[in-house]
């Protein structure tokens, strides 16, 4: 469909897969740009988590949440936003978790 990219459920940088199920249309300006810095600051935490548990000797985990939301009648199968969740555990303790809703108007 114009005007939409093949955006990541889990983003492929935290491992999401390529499969039909991780995979929705996603408006194009906001997969290339505001989803790349989400997920360009995102890896970062990680590894900085990762770095600092090495140190430790403790474990990093990641928890996932999103939540699609089918808003618009003109475009029934495409989500009209998504409310996304991650929570960065070292140890037992959360690191970091930040909860946001992620817009997908059609162009």
């Amino acid at each position: 469909m114009m005007g939409f990219d093949c955006g990541h459920v889990l983003p492929s940088s935290l491992r999401g897969s390529n499969s039909q199920d991780n995979l929705y249309c996603q408006n194009a300006e906001i997969n290339q740009m505001m989803c790349y810095t989400i997920e360009k600051d995102l890896n970062k935490l990680l590894m900085e988590s990762v770095k600092e548990s090495d140190h430790a000797g403790s474990k990093v985990k990641m928890q996932f949440l999103a939540e699609f939301n089918y808003d618009n009648p003109d475009f029934p199968t495409i989500p009209s936003s998504i409310n996304y969740g991650y929570r960065l555990f070292r140890g037992n303790r959360v690191r970091f978790e930040t909860t946001f809703n992620l817009p997908n108007p059609p162009s």
